[in-house]
């Protein structure tokens, strides 16, 4: 596609979406490398993210029988930047109950315990504890129990929170949307690992 009309459509996306101004939507495309999901964030406030997706669902409801139906591509849209606002309400819960039990909250993933190779395996050895994410005291407990402080348990829960939030909303229709393996490697095997994103045709990404 020529490169000025995929800059326009995106531009265009990006209006839609954010209401902002020309310019305003201009700027943030440009500081965001052209970036349609950054440009979004950067513009949008979490309240203008709930408004859109409220509007998003109403519109799916109406199906095929509306005269403007949701296209898949404004659903990924809109289902990133919600995955993303939720993600970082999340985070900033744990953050704020690190913080009132007078510890720093992890900011890196932590070093491998005896018996993980990987970050692959360290999920493998925590899942297998058994414990639900759901119950922080007693996920937190089993985690310490292998050998991580207070700081890094935490740190784990809230990780392998994104990965497995991350895959769910790719089943629900959000679009892929990946850790990154290299800052984020614990989210990335929790997300790989999750049953919610394998695909009979992504078998060999298992």
């Amino acid at each position: 596609m020529n490169k000025k009309l995929a800059a326009a459509r995106d531009l265009k996306t990006v209006r839609r979406f954010s209401n902002a101004g020309l310019m305003d939507c201009r700027k943030a495309l440009k500081d965001s490398g052209g970036d349609v999901h950054k440009a979004l964030s950067s513009l949008m406030s979490d309240d203008d993210i709930h408004m859109a997706r409220s509007s998003l669902r109403v519109r799916q409801c109406g199906g095929m029988s509306i005269k403007d139906p949701p296209t898949k591509q404004e659903i990924q849209i809109v289902e990133r930047l919600y995955l993303d606002l939720v993600e970082n309400v999340e985070r900033g819960k744990r953050v704020q109950a690190a913080l009132q039990e007078g510890s720093v909250p992890t900011e890196g993933p932590p070093e491998l315990p005896p018996g993980a190779a990987s970050y692959d395996q360290l999920v493998e050895m925590i899942e297998a504890l058994d414990v639900s994410p759901a119950d922080y005291d007693s996920f937190v407990a089993a985690t310490m129990a292998l050998g991580f402080n207070r700081e890094d348990a935490t740190y784990i829960l809230d990780r392998m929170g994104a990965g497995r939030f991350r895959a769910v909303a790719e089943m629900n229709g959000a679009g892929r949307s990946v850790p990154d393996k290299r800052s984020d490697p614990i989210a990335y095997a929790t997300y790989r690992k999750s049953p919610h994103r394998r695909k009979w045709w992504r078998f060999w990404e298992a």
